[in-house]
């Protein structure tokens, strides 16, 4: 798996639960948040005790990915994932550089690109520019997706857990 593939797609979907599901629950979506929330986008803890999209580079206040969508600027709840060892598979950005085996065991921040109106699917990336040893980022690369179509390269896809989670942030430790 170590050649670059010119297959992988560059289709963002945000943070996708990878393995068995942990720990899920209803957040609420303040009124006066003017985002819309989309699937799969990272969810931080926002004023007023509700949850908005995570910004990118967030950490320490990141509670998981978005299992249901919201309207911007409207009240309601959205149901997410909230268990600190989720696991999530993810696509790099590949915009300056791409993840390579050897980053494994880093962190990395992530991006948090605008959703799919058509889809309702996050466009949040792991911002692959970012990949280090310092353990000051939000993700922890865990492994490349085992996947017969991807390969390590440009929009590679990832199996990775938020370190920067609001419950247990391991960022810079």
């Amino acid at each position: 798996m170590a050649a670059a593939s010119p297959a992988n797609s560059d289709m963002a979907y945000g943070f996708k639960p990878y393995g068995p599901l942990g720990q899920t629950g209803p957040l609420d979506v303040l009124v006066g948040y003017g985002t819309r929330i989309f699937q799969q986008d990272l969810v931080s803890a926002g004023s007023g005790g509700g949850v908005e999209a995570s910004a990118a580079n967030d950490t320490i206040v990141i509670i998981g990915s978005a299992l249901t969508g919201s309207a911007a600027s409207t009240a309601g709840t959205i149901s997410a994932t909230m268990d600190v060892d989720q696991l999530y598979q993810a696509q790099e950005d590949s915009v300056s550089s791409t993840l390579a085996l050897a980053d494994r065991f880093t962190t990395a921040d992530h991006i948090a690109g605008a959703g799919s109106a058509t889809t309702g699917l996050s466009a949040h990336e792991i911002d692959s520019d970012t990949a280090d040893a310092s353990g000051n980022n939000s993700i922890s690369i865990i492994d490349l997706l085992d996947r017969g179509d991807n390969l390590v390269g440009d929009q590679a896809e990832w199996v990775c857990r938020i370190v920067g989670h609001l419950q247990t942030s391991l960022v810079g430790v």
